[in-house]
């Protein structure tokens, strides 16, 4: 969570061709409706606990469906218990931090 008033999280990024690589990846994902490799759709649950919505959908006009593929990227793979656990887990750190 992006402290209030404050800039977003940033992450130093040592190999600058791999992360745009994998980010390029996650926005295609994002964008479109069809079906996911298994590693993409864990990466892409994994960016909304990790608020990176505005990273895998900058524009904001695309951000609704990216959202929407971010929420259900895993629904009905092997995969969902472990993003449910994820998104707790998340969620408990955040409030404590916030409490």
């Amino acid at each position: 969570m992006k402290p209030a008033g404050g800039p977003l999280r940033t992450h130093h990024v040592v190999d600058r061709v791999r992360r745009t690589a994998i980010v390029t990846e996650l926005r295609r994902a994002a964008a479109k409706d069809r079906p996911l490799p298994p590693r993409t759709a864990l990466l892409l649950a994994m960016t909304g606990p990790a608020d990176l919505l505005e990273v895998v959908a900058p524009e904001r006009s695309s951000r609704r469906h990216a959202r929407h593929r971010i929420d259900h990227a895993l629904e009905g793979s092997p995969f969902e218990p472990i993003g449910k656990v994820v998104h707790r887990l998340i969620t408990e750190a955040e409030a404590a931090a916030s409490g």
